[in-house]
């Protein structure tokens, strides 16, 4: 029983690693897409203002494709709740009835534990999205003010 026990809390111990693994070579990944994407050259600012846009929309479009993958993990650990609950309820030998009784079992069950683990995991990863839309929400403002300036600066605009 044990030996059976320590064979399931390695798979689970495997499992969140490779999730957590993923998700932070995603981020990795993204941030040095990010880091390169922010650079700005002074002279070249009126084309980085041009070129926010598409930037923005990049990662508008990957958070909102994150998002829906946050969605869906929800939805099938929601099911996972509802079918554990069931068996835990229902078929099980033990005469488990209120809520107290039965979510300790529920959340300590393998399949639980790694639905989670990956809904924390992409959770973090639709949070940094949601920061990295807001950065180039802002940039794109900072960019228009700057161009704006060197325009009234070189005498352009008055």
């Amino acid at each position: 029983m044990t030996n059976e026990k320590d064979t399931i809390l390695e798979q689970v111990s495997s499992a969140i690693q490779k999730i957590k693994a993923i998700v932070e070579e995603k981020i990795k990944k993204l941030d040095e897409q990010i880091k390169e994407d922010l650079k700005i050259e002074h002279a070249m600012i009126s084309i980085e203002n041009r070129d926010n846009p598409s930037k923005y929309h990049r990662y508008v479009t990957l958070h909102r494709d994150e998002k829906r993958k946050l969605a869906d993990i929800k939805r099938s650990r929601d099911e996972l709740y509802g079918t554990l609950w069931e068996k835990f309820k229902y078929k099980d030998n033990r005469t488990l009835e209120t809520k107290t009784q039965i979510e300790p079992l529920i959340f300590k069950h393998p399949k639980w534990v790694i639905q989670s683990v990956k809904y924390d995991e992409q959770k973090v990863l639709v949070d940094y999205l949601s920061d990295v839309v807001g950065i180039f929400n802002q940039r794109s403002y900072t960019l228009s003010n700057c161009v704006k300036i060197l325009e009234i600066d070189l005498g352009k605009k008055e």
